[in-house]
């Protein structure tokens, strides 16, 4: 048995912990155990337990958990009833939450990890991974907070995903992160590359993926992937592969969220366009297009309800496409909520202004307030801020001026 503590007064045992041989541990002096707490959104959360609990049902730990959505992963989700420390399941809360583990703190844990993706826990303070015989891949430690993200830190009370080449042990242990890699992760090198990028964003979150070109260097392919699809109805973005990077110049992308969706095309970080000022965007439903429109660079537009796959690439149908006249399209979908698609057309490159005002005559948003080329545009409206009720949009491009009204419903 080893102790952990400081000293700090003349009864000098008082909370000091001591760790059994499995790096369990509890107080000696009968004083009040410390507690571990973590922060929970509604909906699906990946989450574990931090603490040697008296019950692992996840019932009595999440008190807003809602029955029968506790699932671990073993090369597929296995809908389980109870947790066991180390282990990372989804688990899906009816409400935010705030919950403390009143349970022994959990100072350590070795962790059994199967070859590819594993869902891991944390201990009882943030850990690093210490993988000593290499089995586990740089850049693929993700959480999720409504969407998934890459870390360096496992926190109490999270779930994890860690992608591995080979089956193989590892440990938790105190420490603030994981030991950085001396070379750039994958990630890194996409996010200063002369990729093209395709920005999805829903509510609060986003996910980035890119396409059209390739990475200087040997990547494993799990490194190039997303962790498994979370449950339905968590917003998720992927390439058709299950990656989110891929050389293609024309893609195929799943989409997958309860929430209102838009896209945003980008160039890459290092100043280069997006190249094809002749692109598609369509959307489907299934097997049913629900729409097409073009996108240029930096433009945004709504997904339209439904959508769950849409594609990228060039057309005929906007190659040459280039109006006689300015006009402005009716938004779409109309009524909306809350975000909604405007289009219009330029026939020559024009300074642009697209601005939204409410039945006052008060400009409440402005989309617009550039030099544009020829062509037809289309762009995103989030009114999230705004309360119900009819708006007017005016276009003012060159000597042209035209208004639609809009009808927000919440």
């Amino acid at each position: 048995m080893s102790y952990l503590g400081a000293f700090g007064d003349t009864n000098w045992l008082r909370g000091w912990t001591a760790l059994d041989d499995n790096g369990f541990a509890g107080n000696l002096d009968g004083g009040p155990e410390p507690s571990v707490s973590a922060s929970y959104i509604s909906g699906w959360n990946m989450v574990s337990v931090p603490t040697v609990e008296s019950s692992f049902s996840a019932t009595d730990l999440f008190p807003t958990s809602l029955e029968g959505t506790l699932y671990s992963f073993s090369g597929s989700y296995q809908l389980v009833e109870t947790m066991t420390n180390g282990q990372g399941y989804w688990l899906n809360l009816e409400s935010a939450d705030d919950i403390s583990f009143n349970g022994s703190l959990l100072t350590s844990q070795s962790l059994d990890l199967a070859l590819g993706w594993n869902m891991i826990g944390s201990i009882s303070s943030d850990a690093s991974l210490q993988d000593p015989n290499n089995v586990t891949l740089d850049g693929t430690l993700y959480a999720f907070n409504g969407t998934y993200n890459l870390t360096s830190t496992l926190e109490p009370g999270y779930g994890y995903w860690i992608a591995t080449t080979e089956s193989g042990t590892v440990s938790l242990t105190p420490g603030a992160a994981m030991a950085a890699s001396a070379s750039p992760s994958p990630r890194e090198m996409a996010e200063q590359s002369s990729l093209n990028r395709v920005t999805f964003e829903s509510e609060e979150r986003s996910q980035t993926l890119f396409f059209g070109g390739e990475l200087e260097g040997d990547f494993h392919p799990l490194q190039r992937a997303l962790p498994p699809v979370p449950p339905a109805g968590s917003f998720d973005v992927r390439f058709a592969d299950g990656s989110w990077i891929t050389p293609e110049g024309e893609v195929t992308i799943r989409v997958q969220g309860d929430a209102p969706v838009s896209v945003t095309l980008n160039g890459s970080a290092n100043g280069s366009a997006y190249s094809s000022a002749n692109n598609a965007v369509t959307f489907y439903a299934g097997s049913t297009e629900l729409d097409r429109v073009q996108l240029l660079e930096g433009e945004s537009v709504a997904l339209p309800q439904g959508t769950d796959r849409i594609t990228i690439g060039a057309s005929a149908e906007f190659a040459t496409e280039i109006p006689d006249v300015a006009s402005l399209d009716q938004n779409y979908p109309n009524p909306f909520n809350p975000t909604t698609s405007i289009r219009f057309g330029i026939p020559a490159k024009s300074e642009v202004t697209l601005d939204v005002f409410n039945m006052l005559g008060q400009r409440v948003a402005q989309l617009v307030n550039s030099e544009m080329n020829a062509g037809y545009h289309t762009i995103g409206f989030d009114a999230s801020s705004l309360s119900s009720g009819m708006y007017i949009y005016r276009l003012q491009a060159g000597n042209f001026t035209a208004t639609k009204k809009l009808m927000l419903v919440k």
